[in-house]
């Protein structure tokens, strides 16, 4: 038995993995989804939700996933949402405060680990960053900020994310730190 599905309700995936549980043992998939109408069933997608919740053996190497998937995008010019699953680049980006302050733990905040897929977790600071978030960022690119100063960076860091209505910067943090080190 074996399994073809298109997305057009957003079930591909969810359909591919009730084939394999109901015996199927060739599952047609295409790269990121590609395909006609609303594309097909996405392999990298059914790869982990198998091997990461039901335990099923897979023989695609999880690490090559978003590899793939990015020579797929160059390739054809195909543009992919930045929170697409598993290969989405938003999915080990975190800007949030609230979830910043639990970084050190990523089984907390994470639906599987980054180093499955080869992945990079970071933090990103815009207009819902908390100060967690500052002093993550701040160590990272060794910022030496006071609490003061840190709580004064936040304040910048959230005006700038929220008037420019994007991310902020690594450099435009290091600017707000010598701005906050130096005020005027």
């Amino acid at each position: 038995m074996h399994f073809h599905g298109h997305d057009d309700f957003g079930l591909a995936t969810a359909c591919a993995i009730a084939a394999v549980r109901g015996g199927a043992q060739w599952i047609q998939g295409t790269i990121n989804g590609m395909g006609e109408r609303a594309g097909n069933a996405d392999l990298g997608e059914i790869a982990m939700a198998l091997y990461g919740l039901y335990n099923v053996p897979v023989a695609l190497n999880l690490k090559k996933i978003r590899e793939v998937s990015a020579l797929v995008r160059r390739a054809s010019g195909y543009a992919m949402e930045p929170w697409k699953p598993v290969v989405g680049e938003n999915l080990f980006m975190r800007e949030s405060g609230a979830v910043a302050s639990q970084f050190h733990i990523p089984e907390a905040i994470e639906p599987f680990s980054a180093d499955l897929v080869n992945a990079e977790r970071r933090i990103v600071l815009g207009k819902k960053s908390g100060i967690d978030s500052i002093a993550i960022k701040c160590q990272e690119l060794g910022l030496d900020l006071s609490a003061e100063q840190q709580q004064a960076a936040l304040a910048a860091v959230k005006r700038l994310g929220t008037e420019q209505r994007r991310l902020v910067t690594d450099d435009e943090l290091r600017a707000i730190a010598t701005r906050v080190k130096r005020p005027a």
